[in-house]
């Protein structure tokens, strides 16, 4: 991702979309086939608005925003991740807040932490080995697999994993592997237990391997805190799909 200055205005973006800076009134979001006016709030389906407060006193300053259709979930998360990225690149701080409350997202952890790996990706590819790029495109691969599994898509994970994965079974013991092995052992996991877990932090192991610092909040059905603890995933990564994933204390 790169900057660069047109016509007074300073632009953020990559070949696949731009953001053009009009502080501080708004952002104006644009790729093929779509311009977005960021200001206010961006209506997402009838009652729902994502609203971005900018850190100037006294907040907001942004303006009411360009009304477009309903943007479904998944490229909504493609165009905040894409936003937040070139926000930061701006020097811009994100605050994104969603109304009404019940509407609020699970996944801004998430979509912070692959936007920042966008933006790393994007600045270490000027200068970076082969193998830094590597890992950048797994990070942004991996937060989009959290996102996923906190919201309880399993297709969405299993989209990304190879068919023979090789995956721990954290609540019971021993591993399951396949496809559907993964989904019933989800499936009946969830059914008893309600996970969520973070990316915190991301590296790689002296066998390539992705090693992510994991902050996992485990729940009862009811919402009660049975465990709270920082742990660490390791992931095997192969032809752009996740093959295997091994859990470290």
């Amino acid at each position: 991702m790169t900057l660069r200055r047109t016509g007074g205005r300073t632009v953020a973006g990559d070949p696949d979309f731009e953001v053009e800076e009009h502080f501080p009134h708004y952002l104006e979001y644009r790729e093929a086939g779509r311009v977005l006016r960021i200001s206010a709030e961006i209506s997402t389906s009838p009652g729902t608005s994502i609203l971005l407060f900018h850190d100037v006193a006294p907040p907001p300053v942004w303006q009411p925003p360009h009304r477009d259709v309903p943007i479904d979930s998944g490229t909504m998360r493609t165009i905040l991740v894409r936003v937040t990225a070139a926000m930061l690149l701006l020097n811009i701080r994100p605050d994104w807040q969603t109304l009404p409350p019940e509407a609020e997202r699970p996944d801004w952890p998430a979509i912070f932490a692959e936007a920042r790996a966008l933006l790393e990706g994007a600045r270490d590819d000027r200068v970076a080995s082969p193998e830094r790029r590597a890992l950048t495109a797994a990070q942004a691969l991996l937060a989009r697999t959290y996102a996923a599994f906190n919201a309880r898509d399993v297709d969405a994970v299993l989209a990304v994993m190879h068919p023979d994965v090789d995956w721990p079974n954290g609540m019971e013991g021993g591993r399951v592997h396949g496809h559907g092995a993964v989904r019933e052992y989800w499936t009946r996991q969830w059914g008893m237990i309600d996970p969520h877990v973070e990316p915190r932090a991301f590296a790689t192991d002296r066998e390539g391997r992705i090693v992510i610092d994991v902050h996992q909040i485990v729940r009862d059905l009811a919402g009660k805190v049975l465990t709270e603890q920082r742990v660490q995933h390791v992931y095997v990564v192969r032809d752009g799909l996740i093959a295997s994933m091994e859990i470290r204390p």
